[in-house]
């Protein structure tokens, strides 16, 4: 299931193959680190850096995109960008969402906390699987608001909203109680 998925994100499956020998190496040259702190606090680190991304995603998306675009263009121009960005918007989550998995993936050996084994594996996943998601739903809801289905346009935009709006609260969240308990 995971390879299918992460290849529909990547669109190749050599990349895919590429991409998890590539996480094999990483994972056998960090068990033959001797320092097993320095190890942890640099998944930490990267599992920090990476939600600060895709926190710094989701806020610039609605805090600066959308305010722009809808105060600035026009009718036919708005749908022509928004339905640009956001697709781009979603896979790109979907990706990150999939590297931060991948990242607590390769913490499991370095972390004794059952807490820190569970919380970046379950962040991860719930935000490749929300993207991945929100992306599906782009078309439902582009051919709502083209049929001028405003109940369903509403449906499908709040259930994008609300997965979006939960993966922003669980990286900002995530980075919060790392940086309380390292």
């Amino acid at each position: 299931m995971l390879f299918w998925a992460v290849s529909f994100v990547l669109r190749s499956r050599e990349k895919v193959k590429d991409f998890f020998r590539g996480l094999c190496y990483l994972k056998k040259r960090i068990k033959l680190s001797t320092n097993w702190w320095t190890t942890m606090n640099l998944f930490f680190q990267l599992q920090i850096l990476l939600s600060g991304i895709i926190a710094g995603w989701i806020i610039f998306q609605t805090a600066f995109v959308a305010p722009t675009v809808f105060t600035k263009l026009e009718d036919a121009e708005k749908a022509l960008v928004l339905r640009a960005i956001f697709p781009k918007l979603f896979k790109a989550l979907a990706v990150a969402g999939l590297l931060h998995l991948g990242l607590g993936l390769l913490a499991q050996t370095t972390v004794s906390s059952a807490a820190f084994k569970m919380f970046p594996l379950i962040v991860g996943a719930y935000t490749f699987l929300s993207s991945f998601l929100c992306n599906a739903i782009v078309p439902a809801t582009n051919a709502a608001r083209d049929r001028n289905d405003t109940k369903r346009f509403a449906q499908l935009h709040r259930v994008s909203v609300l997965l979006t709006m939960l993966t922003l609260l669980l990286h900002l969240g995530w980075m919060f109680v790392t940086n309380a308990s390292v």
